[in-house]
């Protein structure tokens, strides 16, 4: 993380209130709205998410994260050193059904 030029640390507190579920899907639309305008400017974007509890409290802890808060990912934003290459669309067919799956 020494050589990222931006990490943004992607929170949301949950609580025992019923609506609180929301929180993480309003982290991840969050997430979803900067990747989309990092790449509107040019930069490079990559998604971390850490797949442990231990994992969680290590990255809060490193990052000086409050314990009443919940770690939904880590966006790594810089310029890439190459243009990715885009990958081939698949035909409109192929991925729409009409009445069956």
């Amino acid at each position: 993380m020494r050589v990222i030029p931006v990490l943004i640390a992607v929170c949301y507190r949950a609580t025992d209130e019923p609506m609180s579920d929301y929180a993480l899907a309003s982290a991840w639309t969050a997430i979803e709205n900067t990747l989309l305008a990092a790449t509107n400017e040019g930069l490079g974007s990559c998604v971390y998410t850490h797949a442990f509890a231990e994992e969680e409290e290590a990255l809060k802890s490193i990052l000086s994260i409050l314990d009443a808060y919940h770690l939904a990912a880590l966006i790594q934003l810089g310029f890439a050193e190459a243009d990715p290459t885009t990958p081939p669309r698949r035909q409109l067919e192929e991925i729409v059904s009409f009445e069956h799956f």
